[in-house]
């Protein structure tokens, strides 16, 4: 059977829950491609097609780098602190994306900005909100599971360099998109297919996490920055 998708993951500090992610996704009703960006002190992992160890952290930005590479019509960037909880999860999540726009990300995760609030206190969507039984158009889609079509990630989004390309999800989000907002599509919460385990070293908890996304967000999204702009220089944020 031939992979239809690419799944790129990165490893940091969590290698239990990484083995556990490949096991799932070599369990799923599709081939896939595992590719894997490891950060941390080097690992064995079983069923991966492409492994890289690293001797520097270099965070979210590599996964990227081998999205580029994925041979398959699909790609998926999925975070260590993901689960497949069903064996049809990545059927389920491509039959989504394949009636959506060539340049639709969907993931599991996602954000509908609010110019009149921070992106803090805009509407996020979780994999486990509760009574939330279709798909849900947003703005960005994180970093958590990121599904989109390969030819249209190779035409759209531009890397660049490390430094450059923080906040990653919503730079290629906004690439994707065109900097366009509620393009992307978070899927439907009651299918329970997918979780996510709140792991005590998540990004989201490090210091100025909210405050680097929210400029992420003026800086990727024009239309979003003229909506704060007109509430006046008292809302962005210093």
């Amino acid at each position: 059977m031939k992979a239809v998708v690419t799944i790129c993951l990165t490893n940091w500090a969590r290698p239990k829950l990484t083995a556990q992610l490949i096991d799932s996704i070599k369990a799923q009703t599709i081939r896939s491609n595992i590719f894997l960006w490891n950060n941390g002190s080097p690992c064995e992992f079983s069923g991966v097609n492409w492994q890289v160890d690293s001797n520097k952290n270099r965070i979210c930005w590599p996964r990227w780098f081998m999205a580029f590479a994925a041979p398959t019509p699909f790609v998926c960037i999925i975070d260590d602190d993901v689960l497949l909880r069903k064996t049809t999860s990545l059927e389920f999540a491509i039959a989504c994306i394949s009636e959506a726009d060539r340049s639709t990300i969907a993931g599991i995760a996602g954000v509908v900005l609010d110019a009149k609030a921070t992106y803090r206190k805009s509407i996020h969507l979780g994999p486990m909100d509760v009574g939330r039984c279709r798909n849900t158009r947003c703005d960005v889609i994180k970093g958590m599971l990121m599904l989109m079509r390969t030819e249209s990630l190779i035409q759209n989004v531009r890397i660049g360099a490390p430094r450059a390309f923080r906040e990653d999800d919503i730079a290629v989000c906004s690439m994707m998109s065109g900097g366009r907002l509620g393009k992307h599509v978070c899927l439907r919460a009651s299918t329970g297919h997918f979780a996510s385990v709140d792991a005590t070293n998540s990004l989201w908890r490090r210091k100025g996490h909210f405050l680097r996304r929210e400029l992420a967000c003026l800086k990727y999204f024009p239309e979003y920055k003229a909506r704060v702009q007109q509430l006046g220089d008292w809302a962005l944020p210093r």
